[in-house]
This record gives structure tokens, sequence and C-alpha cells, in this order.
């Protein structure tokens, strides 16, 4: 008779792994599948699977355990918290905190063995950094701020200049922002600084994916030449950027930097920090040197990894008010960084606020950009204005097109079609590439008529209709994205390219270098990959287009929330259209992503 936790994996309501992993914890602590103990690792399992680092076992309280439509199948309960503690305590294979175990059980939370060992490892790293203050020359970091950061408008705090100077003083820093609020501007600054201390200080510059790469290459060159600096020191600055995984070094099933092994490095920067997930975030910070800085950057309102955590939101406290202590503010002062009448003081704040600074004015979006305006709103939860500036506001960035149907509406199509068909006109696989990279159709989800599947199926066949592309499995010019890691190959998950005809070679997959350039690689070799005229918001993050056509499902799901419509409408530098049903995105826009962890605890957030 097949079990209860059986029937849910055949039912879809549980993945596979986390009916097997029950199954095994379950026997080997003599107990069935029916047991306390293989309902509670099933749900472990199934919540990491679906982002989170951990149970809090009272949200669970006399509840149901999992989720599903299906009202003929009979889901289990949590217990009372008390006895469910206690009946997991008695089992041989839930460990304490610090023992190594299938599970452990901290407090009220119970975690995979090895994901609590990661939060706790993390988090141990960054209080020990946050510990460490870098020797100063106070007077060399007031002289400097003041000549990179001059006063503009003595009414205004200067955010990054305090976010400057909390990177300068701080062993470790993070740095958030939205879109053009000019944390790349920012850190180059950094860098010029720390560079003009030490010169030869080694840094690496990395990104969760091979594009965030190549973005934070391009801004950091940018950034540099707009210096107004000593050239050798300018030139100093590194802008080539590689993946993390790329940096690590991963061999034969592992990493080769870790805490044994540690990167010859003294300063780490990392890029695009929100996309980062707990398991990679801890074994890149273990491989850092002690006396090395560590700053991060990222938007901590966009979306979290797709892998389990939400690291950088937990680190920065997600939204609270940022407090700093007396001392720092003190030390802020006296090298003229502190904005004093907007900072917020307390004796004893979270031991990580000090190293915290947030951006909070955009350069990209001026007071006339309606995609500004209406990713501020939808970021404030306010699901009625922003609808309203998307709907009926006048300006001239946005675009709102009601969702009417179960499938891709024809003017989809139109945008595509008018959007895409330059770049399958260019000489080169380099000008297709950047042509390409310009304009982007995001979805919210992957199956379904308004899914990435389905969106860029009726894509090709209006294509190939047009005799734009033709009728074969690896067409001229057909846009891929890789989804997997592949570490023979140096091709990431997430990374884009195209599918081209090189006369007289033949038919290869081209993308964009890390180091520069064009790689070509014969389509035979690829790791799994899938069509990208279309591709899921979760993708899309590290990147930036010009132009974007946001269309999300118009049926109701977990996944549309405030996160995913923040994080999609800043894809967008120039246009964005927006294709939904008006009452989804208001409560959309009124969601948050609510992952368990217990990271931003162990870091003083209450």
């Amino acid at each position: 008779m097949s079990s209860l936790l059986y029937t849910l994996m055949e039912n879809g309501v549980i993945p596979a792994i986390s009916y097997y992993f029950s199954r095994f914890v379950s026997q080997s602590n003599q107990q069935n599948e029916s047991s306390i103990l293989a309902y509670t690792a099933a749900l472990v399992s199934e919540r990491n699977v679906a982002g989170d680092v951990c149970v809090e076992l009272a949200q669970y309280e006399n509840r149901p355990l999992f989720r599903t439509g299906a009202s003929d199948v009979f889901i289990p309960k949590g217990l009372p918290l008390n006895k469910w503690i206690v009946q997991l305590q008695q089992c041989n294979w839930v460990g304490q905190p610090g023992e190594t175990a299938p599970l452990i059980l901290d407090g009220g939370k119970i975690y995979l063995g090895k994901y609590w060992h990661y939060e706790h490892s993390l988090a141990k790293e960054i209080i020990s950094r946050c510990d460490s203050e870098p020797e100063l020359d106070k007077a060399y970091l007031k002289e400097s701020l003041n000549k990179l950061f001059p006063v503009v408008d003595s009414t205004k705090p200067d955010w990054q200049k305090l976010a400057a100077a909390t990177a300068l003083i701080r062993s470790f820093s993070v740095i958030s922002g939205g879109p053009g609020t000019g944390k790349t501007t920012t850190v180059s600054k950094v860098l010029a600084l720390l560079l003009g201390l030490e010169p030869e200080l080694r840094v690496a510059l990395v990104a969760p994916t091979g594009k965030a790469a190549a973005r934070l290459s391009e801004s950091i060159s940018r950034a540099k030449n707009k210096l107004e600096l000593d050239p050798d020191i300018i030139n100093q600055i590194p802008d080539q950027a590689m993946t993390i995984h790329r940096l690590l070094r991963y061999r034969q099933g592992r990493f080769q930097h870790d805490h044994e092994n540690k990167l010859l490095i003294d300063c780490l920067l990392v890029d695009e920090a929100s996309m980062v997930d707990l398991p990679l975030m801890a074994k890149l910070i273990a491989a850092v040197p002690e006396h090395a800085r560590i700053i991060l950057l990222g938007d901590r309102d966009q979306l979290a990894s797709v892998e389990a955590g939400k690291v950088l939101g937990d680190i920065t406290g997600h939204n609270r008010e940022l407090i700093y202590s007396d001392k720092h503010v003190q030390l802020l002062e006296e090298i003229g960084a502190a904005p004093i009448n907007v900072l917020s003081t307390q004796a004893s704040p979270p031991v990580v606020s000090d190293s915290i600074a947030i951006l909070r004015e955009s350069y990209r979006f001026n007071k006339n950009s309606g995609i500004g305006k209406l990713a501020s709103a939808v970021n404030q939860s306010n699901g009625q204005v922003a609808y309203d500036y998307a709907k009926d506001s006048g300006y001239t960035d946005i675009e709102w097109v009601n969702v009417h149907s179960h499938k891709p509406e024809p003017s989809y199509l139109d945008w595509a079609i008018a959007q895409y068909k330059d770049y399958l006109q260019q000489d080169t696989i380099e000008q297709a590439l950047a042509s390409f990279e310009q304009h982007r159709i995001l979805a919210a989800i992957q199956d379904g008529p308004l899914g990435v599947k389905t969106i860029n199926q009726t894509i090709e066949a209006r294509m190939m209709e047009q005799g734009l592309i033709s009728l074969a499995e690896y067409y001229h010019g057909k846009p891929i994205m890789i989804v997997e890691n592949d570490y023979e190959t140096g091709l990431y998950n997430g990374d884009t390219g195209l599918i081209w005809q090189v006369e007289g070679e033949g038919m290869f997959a081209c993308f964009a270098a890390e180091e520069g350039g064009i790689r070509r690689l014969p389509v035979r070799q690829l790791p799994d990959h899938v069509t990208a005229f279309a591709i899921t918001v979760h993708k899309s993050q590290g990147s930036e287009f010009e132009n974007v056509l946001l269309i999300l499902p118009d049926e109701d799901t977990p996944i549309l929330t405030k996160e995913l419509v923040y994080t999609g409408i800043t894809r967008a530098k120039e246009s964005l259209v927006v294709a939904a049903e008006m009452d989804l995105f208001i409560s959309a826009c009124s969601r948050t992503v609510a992952r368990s962890s217990g990271l931003a605890g162990r870091l003083g957030w209450s």
C-alpha cells in the first residue's frame, strides 16, 4: 500500500527528492513513512527546494504541512509545537546546533544539516569581519572623499559619499540601491582610494553569472574613465570581472578555493549580491582571507536567489530602518561623510548595521520617467498608484496592455517582431549579440499559456511565417539561454547566446566572453539550454535591456510578488510595456517574498 507521502509525490504536491529524503531519514531511524519525523523531513526538503533555508515549526503548528489544490488528497498537519519539538529531539538523525546530522533542530527552527552549517558559518564570518576595522588615515580619507564627492547641494545628503566612506572604514560592507543609484560609480571611487593607499592591493571583481560579470566590467570601465585622478591610480583599478565559480575554481566536483585554501586577494567586490544563494555565499566568504575587505553590491528589493536563501535581504534587515552606532557616526563625521540630519543612531544597533549603506537617489530615472515612478510605487507596495502610472499616466516610456485571454496577444508578437528583427540582419555575431541584448520579453512563469515556453514557441512560429528564421532545431540567429552550470565548457546557468552560421565553417553557439570577445562552441557541445526570446524575470536578474515587455499571468500564483514585478520593471532602461490583468497586478504589489531563514537573527536583526 502506498504511503501518504508517496501519494503526495505522485500528485506533484512534493518533489521526488523530498519523498526519497524523507524515506531515507525515517527508515534510518526505524520509523515508518507516516511518522512525524518522515513528514518533517519531507517538509524541510520541500521548503528548501522552494527557497527556504529552514522551517519555522510554529508556522505549521496544527496546520497542513503542504499546499495543494487537490481536495481528494489528505494533507498531514503539524503537531502542537512543544510536542513536535520533543518528538524530534528523540530522533537519532535530528541533531543539535553544531552537530553533523541530516536534520538540525535549532530552537523552533529545523534545517537540512548542511544548510544550518552554511548559515552558521556565514554569520560567523560576517560578524568576525564586522568586528575588524582596518587602519585608517583619516586626513587622507577626508581630503580624498571631498575631492571625489564635491558638495553639489548642501541641503541634500550625499548617499554615495556615505556609502563610499562606509566601504572604506569597514572590513565588511554592503552598498545597496536600485538601478541607476550609482553603485558601481561609488565603488570605483572606493577602489581608487584604496589603491591610492596601497598600490599593490589585489582586487577581485565577481558576479553570480557571466552576463552580470560582463556588465560589471563595462560599468567599472566607464566609471573609472570619468574619474579626475592621477592616471596611474586610474590604470590600477581593475575592470575585468569574472563569475564566482571561476574565481573559486570549480574542479572535479568541488571548489579549489575554500576555508583551507584561501584566495590570494586583499579585496573582494561582489556585484548583484541579491542573486547569490546561501550555500554559494557561505563558500565564497569562507575562501576570503581574514585580512581582506569584502564589499557586496546589490539591490535588496530585487528578487531573492533562485536557490535557497535571501542573503542580501537578511544582511540588510529586510527594509528595516537603518540605524548606526554612535561610534560609527562619529567616525563618519571625522572624515566628513555623515549627513547628520538624516542618520538615526543607537548605542547597540544590530552588529551588521554599521557596515550597510543604502543609495536612495536614482540618476537613471529622472522626474519625467514613468519607469522610475512605477518602480518606486511597486517597491512601496502601492499597487493602485503603480497601476495608475502604467495605465493612464501619460509617460512616454511606459505602456499598459490588458491581458484578456489565455494566450499570447497579437500585440506581444508584433512587439517581438519589431524589436528582434534587427539583430537577424546584422553582418557579424558581435553586432548581432549587441543588438539582441537591447530587447527582451520577460514572463513570470515557465509553463502555461503566458509562460516563457509558449511565448517562445509562438514567436518562433510568427518569425518563420515572415521568413525571418528557418524551420530547424538550430537555426541561424536562434537565441538560447543555458539552464545548468557546465564547468567543462565554462557556461553557466543564465548565460545567453546566439546560434550563428559561420560561412564556410558551420553552425556555432556564440557567447560574449568574460574577458571580452566572442566564445564559439559547436552546437553538439552545448549543455542544457532553452530558447530565449522570452525568459523568466528570475533569469533576467543581473541584466538590463533598452526595451522590455513584461508579461504577467492572468491567473493568480504565489510567484506573483512585489519583488518579481519590481525586478521585471527595473530591467528596462528606455521603454517598458506591462501586459497584465489589473486586479492581479495590484494584488501582486502587496505580496512579498517570505523566505524562512535564521541569518538575519544571527546578525542581530530582531
